[in-house]
Formats: C-alpha cells, structure tokens, sequence
C-alpha cells in the first residue's frame, strides 16, 4: 500500500503500515480536511461588486450598513475576524470605508468614495 493513499483520503481510518521498506507504524487520519482547491464563496454572475471587488471585499463593503466593528461584522458574515479584518484593511487602503473609534472598540462604515460604490452597483442590503 502507499502510504499517501493510506491517510487523508481514507479518512476516518487507522492503518497500520508494514509495507517495506518503511518502519511498521500506525498513521491516524487527521480530524478533517481543508477546502484548499474550493474557493470559498464563488462569485456570482450576477454580482458586479463581487467581480470587480472579489467577493470577499463586496460583502464586507455591503455588510456596513449599519456601523460595525470587526468581530460583530465577522459574525455577520460568518467569517473569521482576521478574514474581516483583511478585508477592512484591503478596502480601507483603496479608500471606500472609515474607521471611526469609540472607548475601546473601532466602528467601520463605507465612506463617501463607499457609498457611492455601493450606490452604483445597487449594493446596499
């Protein structure tokens, strides 16, 4: 047997390998596996924002309606904070949203350059 055919695509197995010439041991499948070749959210044919932006950063940018800090957008979007933040940073850098802090917690919103993206492409939720 291969040791390769003997772990992540036979999961959930153990297997004990004793095939020459490798050493005699036993390979525990890992708890899952990644979606590495599956891109997480497709951009649609029907989304222009998601074409020009990726979909990623059109969903974030529609996702401030209302003002939001990272984490409550993360949620939201059933995203990872550090994905959304990524995001916020990408189209922060191109100038479409502003944060805006308060005590302890920063609030994001689209800003003119934002509002009016979202306006052009119907955007708004």
């Amino acid at each position: 047997m291969n040791f390769l055919e003997n772990s992540v695509f036979a999961w959930p197995d153990l297997f004990a390998i004793i095939d020459e010439p490798l050493q005699p041991s036993l390979v525990y499948t890992p708890r899952g596996a990644a979606r590495l070749w599956v891109p997480s959210s497709p951009i649609r044919a029907d989304d222009p924002m998601a074409a020009a932006l990726g979909a990623g950063r059109a969903s974030v940018l529609k996702g401030l309606a209302v003002p939001r800090t990272t984490t409550e957008l993360a949620r939201q979007l059933g995203l990872g904070a550090s994905t959304v933040s990524w995001h916020l940073s990408q189209v922060g850098r191109a100038g479409l949203v502003e944060p805006h802090r308060l005590g302890r917690s920063v609030f994001y919103r689209p800003s003119h350059e934002g509002e009016r993206l979202l306006d052009v492409f119907g955007g708004r939720e």
